[in-house]
């Protein structure tokens, strides 16, 4: 039997999450880099209503690509850091508790970014027909 297999699990549990999220923002941040194509694609929108090539959408999709490789790695180093810990004998304090707040607190902060910028793609981008009663 291993020595404390239920922490050891709970920790691989923790770790695969980790991952799973990483793996996620990775699929989130190429879609995103990509979304005026989906948008193109799936809506039937004229290619020139939409702001072609759109640098914030790269951005976006490459922010959220190396959030993903960030997560990679610190949940990497968390899951060895833990599994020293819990086959030590000595009582450990968990001082992460502030970074996972902190990155928590900065995932949601993009998630809601993310809302707010397809809305801005979807109904702030003025249409030809628009343009046209202008002039």
């Amino acid at each position: 039997m291993i020595k404390n297999y239920s922490s050891h699990a709970a920790n691989e549990r923790t770790y695969l999450a980790w991952i799973r999220t990483a793996i996620a923002l990775i699929g989130l941040g190429f879609i995103i880099g990509k979304f005026e194509y989906f948008l193109v694609t799936f809506y039937n929108i004229e290619h020139s209503v939409i702001q072609n090539n759109h640098p914030l959408t790269k951005i976006a999709g490459l922010v959220l690509i190396s959030l993903a490789f960030i997560i990679l790695i610190g949940s990497t180093v968390q899951f060895l850091n833990y599994k020293k810990m819990i086959d030590d004998d000595k009582e450990h304090s968990y001082g992460e508790i502030m970074a996972k707040t902190t990155l928590s607190v900065l995932l949601g902060s993009l998630i809601i970014f993310i809302l707010f910028y397809t809305q801005y793609l979807l109904f702030d981008t003025p249409t030809t027909s628009a343009l046209s009663d202008i002039e």
